[in-house]
């Protein structure tokens, strides 16, 4: 009989063939497509996700290794239009954050940027030297952008948590089960507990 008709007869038996069936699937890097769908959604946003870890032994946690642009970030959160002088300088210089996964999925951040070379820029270039640094310095501290980034991507990382634990219910799903069945041309004895195929 087909898994159909073994679901309508003998429910507690396909359960027990779906339970064993989930033992062996995922069989693929179900993962990847996920981690595609996650680094294109954050090319927008100024970062680059270059790979990505998980855990699901104790509810889904996930990081990743990737690098940040600290001007597009800015800008695509439009923290550019509040803190102006910064994103110049940030812009200016380059200035970019390594993101590395930790031991306890945690992230740690790690920023390459030499905002005290950064000379008076744009609208701000007559602005004595002094003046500018004091400026730079003083919204450093108000905006506190290691802070900012780190609340950001910790909020990206629970989503991207999201995402996989839903990717994996999909491939582990009863309908997914079903599939697999009428794909395989998969029957069962109705004396045995054997698949057949």
């Amino acid at each position: 009989m087909d898994i159909h008709k073994l679901k309508e007869t003998d429910h507690d038996r396909y359960l027990k063939e779906y339970y064993e069936w989930c033992r062996w699937v995922p069989d693929h890097d179900w993962w990847e497509w996920v981690q595609e769908g996650f680094a294109e959604d954050c090319k927008p946003l100024g970062i680059r996700v270059d790979e990505i870890q998980f855990d699901s032994n104790h509810g889904w946690t996930a990081t990743f290794k990737g690098r940040v642009n600290v001007a597009e970030w800015m800008k695509s959160q439009k923290l550019d239009e509040k803190w102006y002088p910064l994103y110049l300088a940030f812009e200016w210089d380059s200035s970019y954050v390594m993101v590395s996964p930790t031991h306890r999925n945690g992230l740690d951040l790690t920023w390459y940027d030499a905002l005290p070379n950064v000379p008076p820029i744009g609208v701000f270039s007559d602005m004595p030297e002094q003046d500018w640094e004091d400026m730079l310095e003083t919204m450093m501290h108000e905006f506190d952008p290691d802070t900012e980034l780190r609340d950001y991507l910790a909020d990206l990382c629970s989503d991207l948590a999201s995402r996989l634990e839903q990717a994996y219910e999909d491939e582990t799903s009863e309908e997914r089960f079903i599939e697999h069945c009428e794909a395989n041309e998969v029957t069962f004895e109705e004396d045995e507990d054997e698949i057949q195929t």
